[in-house]
């Protein structure tokens, strides 16, 4: 551990001394010099910054499991974190603990919160929007998502969401969910009108010394959530200055733009003893908003955002509901960031809170872990939660309860764990690797201070072991970089010939990216015929959007009210009353929705219209997802040489003597356009769309088929004349509501179809014109072999950098 820490320094003085040296160096007049220079600058900051960082352990789970009593409890401060029979959390609460080898008691030292940038608003804004699209896409909801595609109200403004989200409030039966996510956008709307001029532009954001009376201010939500009766319309408010002085009203106006909250808590040594992390400047605890809570998008981005800097994690898990999707949701997004599976299935920990809920069973004189689960349901159930999250290692599970220390019937409670305790330890027989002995432990601690202890102990292990291993091994691979820049930088610098090897791997590159362009030329050739679009069952989207627009027309309900005038085939106007053969009254007839006229088809039919270009705009999303992957895996080998930073930094190099005005910045830009086709297809789908129409059609009267304001053959008004009378009979034979039926189906099909043809025909182009920009700035191996031997010139080093490499 001491060794571990000991090459932290080192590192950070490593990195210290590269970012002096390259300030000593004369200014660089070529272009490609000094772009290698600033890679190499902004590798060796990351690298003192990394090197900064706490040892951070992050409480995460659902909103009810008690995460933030939980921390009060370990710190022995109960009034320092707001805690609430209700979500109480919306931000990131940490806590830095200081060692503190003199103090009696724990002591508040300071406190301030951080806000976000405004780049990272935006960034929180698109997550929200991308959960509104998701949630109306899988519920199949009637709202007009399309408006919203492409479209990030931080950057674009505000006015477009605020139309979508308008409706919601005034319809009754508007899900729930949806008017939820468009409220917590309406809400960062109002916080960026108010205190946007506190954000900085890009990372990171500002922080604010904040008294701790004011903090409760910041992070408990209240009723903040409480959607209200009438659309939240925008009022002008004047904005707050940059170095504002906050109070607890302007505090919670500007609550969505708040990143974290944090405290400094001098930790007296007899209390918790910190020094076996070995690091004096002490640890983070960190409270992460709760996973499940309606209203919550934000919370779960700002999560997953501070959760990539964390170094170990305790999952809460509350012991009385225990099986909830949220935690094994939040397994699988640390399995997709800095954590391998087997990496967490041995740092994380798993801790079962409000375990004074669990009944305690009567075990039998030595019980085993299989029996105990059938002695008892509720246990069975969370040490199956817990396995799941920990890799089936649900017996070193810690059990607690944050109210065991001033909760006199959970103490005594608690005491009908010791028999059980007691018989699995008989089980164990002293063999400390049997999960009836770690069970046992577990169960002790919980009885002797309600876990709380033996979660200290747990954590400082999990920091020392685990915690400092991840971040120095972050910090060994961001040097390794380091210095391959470094050594590249100065073959620059000094015009010496390159490394054996550079060369073969630079043609490799070439002839990848070639292959790259191909396949994606190819991919976009396809499109012209639209047999590339396609969804998950095979068929051609304009097949589903035909079917779809068919079916849904043949279900209004007005031809179910028409036919029920008729009468042996002929469909009777609706002041005929046929007399029934029975005795007795005339059944009523509820024809109110009958199409009689032209008119009572028009409005079903456009408002059916609107709904059918939505509906095929989404089909044709999901179309495009499918052929962008299939493009993503095309280019794969040529994106992971690009991305591997010994390839990547050797073209931009011969990039750069390939094109010295601008450093080859332009080149290296378009080659990762080639290589990733959903950073920037999607924007020209936007465009296509936009060209072709738009997605949200605001339908033209003139698209209504039939003419205006026409009887149709079964009313009342056809026919009075003698001499039309058997004419107009017999067009009234249902065989004719048959063909007007499918004959609307069929000209709104077209029109959708056409209209997604047309988008899908310009996208086609407007692909086809960039994939020829790509091929004509595309370096062949021929351009990149001729900047082998980079030019000497005069970016000569003050002093070199062998030393450093």
């Amino acid at each position: 551990m001491t060794d571990d820490l000991a090459e932290l320094k080192e590192l950070r003085d490593y990195a210290e001394k590269v970012l002096a040296r390259l300030r000593e160096q004369p200014p660089a007049t070529q272009a490609h010099v000094r772009v290698a220079r600033q890679e190499a600058e902004r590798l060796a900051a990351e690298l003192a910054e990394r090197t900064e960082e706490r040892m951070t352990f992050a409480f995460v789970g659902d909103s009810n499991a008690g995460k933030s009593r939980l921390m009060s409890a370990l710190l022995r401060m109960p009034e320092l974190l707001k805690v609430s029979g209700a979500p109480a959390t919306g931000n990131v609460t940490a806590v830095r603990v200081l060692p503190d080898p003199r103090g009696d008691v724990p002591e508040l030292a300071g406190s301030w919160i951080s806000f976000l940038s405004l780049n990272a608003v935006a960034e929180c804004a698109g997550f929200i929007m991308s959960r509104l699209h998701a949630v109306v896409a899988e519920c199949r909801l009637p709202y007009p998502i399309g408006m919203l595609r492409g479209y990030n109200p931080v950057v674009d403004g505000w006015d477009r969401l605020e139309e979508f989200a308008r409706p919601l409030w005034r319809d009754a039966q508007a899900n729930a969910e949806v008017r939820a996510l468009a409220y917590e956008l309406l809400r960062l709307r109002d916080a960026v009108a108010r205190g946007g001029r506190l954000l900085p532009a890009t990372d990171p954001g500002q922080h604010l010394a904040v008294d701790a009376a004011l903090l409760h201010q910041a992070i408990e939500i209240g009723g903040s959530r409480t959607i209200p009766d009438a659309f939240p319309e925008r009022h002008f408010v004047a904005p707050l200055p940059a170095d504002a002085e906050l109070t607890a009203q302007s505090l919670r106006e500007v609550f969505p733009l708040v990143r974290r909250v944090t405290y400094e808590v001098r930790m007296p040594e007899r209390l918790w003893d910190l020094s076996a992390v070995g690091d004096p400047r002490g640890v983070e605890l960190c409270d992460h908003p709760g996973l499940n809570t309606l209203g919550g998008a934000r919370d779960e981005y700002l999560s997953q955002r501070e959760l990539r800097r964390v170094t170990s994690i305790a999952v809460v898990i509350n012991a009385r509901q225990s099986e909830t999707v949220g935690p094994a949701r939040l397994r699988g997004l640390l399995e997709g960031g800095r954590w391998s599976r087997e990496e967490l299935a041995h740092s994380l920990l798993v801790v079962a809170n409000h375990f004074d809920a669990i009944t305690p069973p009567v075990p039998g004189p030595a019980v085993t872990l299989t029996a105990l689960r059938g002695l008892s349901e509720e246990l069975a159930s969370l040490l199956r939660a817990a396995g799941e999250l920990s890799g089936g290692r649900a017996d070193t599970t810690t059990l607690t309860s944050a109210v065991f220390g001033r909760d006199r019937e959970v103490r005594e409670r608690a005491r009908g764990w010791e028999p059980v305790t007691a018989s699995l330890r008989a089980h164990a027989a002293g063999d400390a690797h049997a999960p009836e002995h770690r069970l046992a432990a577990a169960l002790a601690g919980y009885t002797a201070d309600g876990g709380i202890e033996s979660l200290r102990r747990r954590i400082t292990v999990h920091l020392r072991e685990h915690g400092v291993r991840i971040l120095l091994g972050e910090c060994r691979a961001v040097q390794r970089d380091l210095r391959d820049r470094l050594e590249r930088l100065q073959r620059l610098e000094s015009g010496g010939p390159a490394a054996d090897g550079d060369d073969q791997r630079v043609a490799h590159a070439a002839r990848a990216l070639s292959q790259a362009a191909l396949a994606m030329r190819e991919r976009i050739s396809r499109l012209s015929g639209l047999s590339a679009l396609t969804l998950p069952d095979g068929r051609a989207v304009l097949d589903h959007v035909r079917r779809a627009v068919i079916g849904d027309v043949y279900l209004w309900n007005c031809w179910t009210e028409t036919m029920r005038r008729s009468v042996r085939g002929t469909i009777e106007p609706r002041a005929v009353q046929h007399r029934s053969v029975f005795p007795g009254p005339a059944p009523a007839r509820t024809d109110d929705g009958a199409a009689d006229t032209t008119e009572s088809l028009r409005e079903p039919y456009m408002r059916a219209l609107a709904e059918a270009h939505h509906e095929a705009f989404d089909l044709l999303s999901a179309a495009l997802d499918r052929w962008m992957d299939d493009c993503e895996q095309a280019v794969a080998a040529a994106r992971e040489l690009l991305d591997d930073p010994r390839t990547g930094g050797l073209l931009e190099e011969r990039l750069a003597l390939l094109d010295p005005a601008d450093g080859g910045e332009r080149r290296m830009l378009l080659l990762r356009y080639l290589t990733r086709p959903r950073d920037w297809v999607p924007e020209v789908l936007r465009t296509s769309i936009h060209s072709a129409g738009g997605a949200d059609l605001t339908v033209d009267e003139h698209l209504f088929p039939l003419a205006d304001h026409h009887a149709l053959p079964w009313h009342a008004a056809m026919g009075r004349h003698t001499e039309a009378r058997e004419r107009t009979v017999a067009r009234r034979h249902q065989s004719r509501l048959f063909q007007l039926r499918r004959d609307l189906a069929n000209g709104m099909a077209y029109t959708v179809q056409s209209r997604v043809a047309r988008v899908v025909a310009d996208l086609h182009g407007r692909l086809t014109e960039a994939m020829q920009e790509l091929e004509r700035e595309l370096p062949t191996p021929g351009d990149l072999g001729r900047t082998r031997r980079p030019r000497p010139g005069p970016d000569l080093p003050g002093q070199g950098y062998d030393d450093l490499l």
